[in-house]
């Protein structure tokens, strides 16, 4: 899943998207792709998507958790449904899959808090696809953000089989050292899953006293 349709598709690839991040337009310029915005009051209009996705030329859906424009995050339960839907009628095709890429960068904290427990809704593409979801799926996560890690530092997630894509690519930016990379290890493994989601509880609790005065 996740490689680009045949050039006979007609046209260049097409990355559909709501209103992304700066990055995602600079990538647009960098490697040639289209990029297709579809935003209804800031969010990627999944009626729309629901439309264009059905397009050859589509090859990624670029969503977000918080983003950084204003904020807002995209209905990912409704976007996932949608381009797995499509993705099975490809598969049945034997068409290359749409991969569903979520920018996370700024949202440790809203997955935190948003973790579909306790009736809480569900910010998490992983836990909401599930195991047999067909869709190829990638979430970032800005560590230097959140993680105490070294600035420039970043996390990329993929299903199985989905970063095998970027493999041997162009890389844009430049590289972590080796102790940067040493650092953000430790850093995890010092404060662990549970450390970090009790550090993001705490700041939450203490945001929500100062509220209330």
């Amino acid at each position: 899943g996740g490689v680009p349709p045949p050039a006979a598709a007609g046209g260049r690839v097409r990355v559909l998207t709501g209103n992304p991040h700066l990055a995602v337009e600079r990538a647009e310029r960098r490697f040639g792709f289209e990029l297709v915005r579809l935003y209804d009051c800031g969010t990627l209009d999944t009626r729309r998507l629901a439309v264009e996705i059905r397009d050859p030329r589509v090859v990624a859906v670029y969503s977000q958790t918080l983003s950084y424009t204003d904020g807002i995050s995209d209905d990912l339960e409704a976007i996932l449904a949608i381009v797995e839907a499509e993705n099975e009628r490809r598969s049945g095709a034997g068409l290359p899959l749409v991969t569903l890429v979520n920018d996370s960068c700024l949202a440790f904290c809203v997955l935190v808090h948003n973790d579909g427990r306790g009736g809480r809704g569900c910010l998490r593409l992983l836990d909401l696809a599930g195991a047999r979801c067909t869709t190829p799926l990638i979430v970032t996560l800005d560590a230097h953000k959140h993680l105490g890690v070294d600035k420039g530092v970043s996390s990329c997630v993929g299903s199985p089989g989905t970063l095998s894509h970027l493999a041997g690519s162009v890389r844009v930016g430049a590289q972590p050292t080796k102790g940067m990379l040493v650092r953000a290890l430790a850093d995890l493994l010092l404060v662990g899953v549970d450390g970090y989601t009790r550090i993001y509880r705490e700041l939450a609790e203490q945001m929500r006293r100062g509220a209330a005065g």
